[in-house]
């Protein structure tokens, strides 16, 4: 089964799997959900035990059904003297068995250094996070001191290339049609990937905020709107306080994660201009989203704030009247 998800944010800490493995599991084979849900929640804050469950049933440790949680692969089951590395060579099997080892750590985003193997972990897909923080977390990425990169260790690099291949030393060579083709298609479906999981997150945000706190019909208002219709210039319908008698907050959502810049359309822009003070700037950090206290960046009224009430896709046009060109741009790239 695949473990690539957006809908999970952790697999767990260190301590919560060894738990689970070890404390619940090491004496019996089965054991009730309610009191697994009560035991782990005595123990942890209970906010990364779905996660923890999601993960143990696609690498086929366990099943799950309403009333247990079974033990099935006693064959497999992790020692507890290795079974951080017990993990990572089930979870490489799984990864490569349902073709998504090379999606996670595609030919670009490996590259050699000396003897050793680095990665920009910011450029894995949204829906690879959590396995990317579970090495993380089991220390089998080791972060590069000083800069965005990290490496793989011994023993992930050693294992990991017994299913793929070595990346080549960098050469910088020409790039053909279909390959640059084939690059940016790869990148506009992982930038795609990654505005749906923050407009999910900025949805429930709002959510959490209103709820039983204004009439229930109010607050079904609140909703998001890109995936019905991606030309309305914003993302996600919501209320500006407790007092609005309508819908009066029209957000929309920019994610980043290392680069602090997002890309800003004609169209946005424009609407941003009509909606005036009722139109919302949220900047996402995706490396926050995990955190239960974080809160997005909110320009409230970003035509005013960022452009100063500038018609920046018209000023910024050229009409080369001679040759008879006009030269404009429909989006444009916001760095902060």
């Amino acid at each position: 089964m695949q473990l690539g998800s957006t809908e999970i944010n952790s697999f767990g800490k260190s301590h919560e799997l060894e738990f689970f493995l070890f404390d619940l599991f090491e004496l019996r084979d089965e054991i009730e959900s309610q009191d697994f849900k009560e035991r782990f929640n005595a123990r942890y804050s209970g906010r990364n035990r779905e996660g923890l469950l999601f993960f143990f049933s696609r690498i086929e440790l366990i099943s799950i059904s309403s009333k247990k949680i079974k033990k099935i692969n006693f064959k497999n089951w992790p020692s507890r003297t290795n079974w951080q590395k017990n993990i990572l060579l089930i979870t490489l099997k799984n990864l490569y068995e349902n073709k998504e080892l090379e999606e996670m750590f595609y030919k670009d985003l490996l590259k050699i250094e000396g003897k050793r193997i680095a990665i920009d972990p910011s450029r894995i897909a949204q829906k690879f996070i959590p396995i990317r923080n579970l090495f993380f977390e089991l220390r089998f990425l080791e972060k590069k001191e000083k800069t965005k990169f990290v490496y793989f260790n011994q023993f992930l690099q050693k294992e990991i290339f017994k299913y793929t291949s070595l990346p080549k030393p960098y050469i910088r060579k020409k790039i053909s049609q279909k390959d640059l083709e084939a690059r940016l298609l790869a990148q506009s479906e992982r930038n795609n990937e990654n505005g749906e999981v923050a407009e999910k997150w900025v949805l429930a945000y709002e959510k959490k905020k209103f709820k039983g706190k204004v009439d229930k019909s109010l607050f079904k208002t609140i909703e998001r709107i890109s995936q019905k219709e991606a030309t309305l210039g914003y993302d996600i319908i919501s209320l500006q306080s407790e007092e609005s008698a309508l819908p009066d907050k029209f957000i929309e959502v920019k994610s980043y994660a290392q680069e602090q810049r997002f890309f800003w359309s004609k169209n946005e822009m424009r609407v941003a201009r009509e909606k005036k003070n009722n139109y919302f700037l949220y900047l996402v950090d995706r490396r926050n989203l995990e955190d239960l206290n974080y809160q997005p960046k909110e320009i409230k009224n970003p035509a005013k704030k960022i452009l100063n009430g500038k018609v920046l896709e018209e000023e910024l046009k050229f009409h080369n009247e001679a040759e008879g060109f006009i030269i404009k741009s429909d989006t444009f790239i916001f760095n902060f």
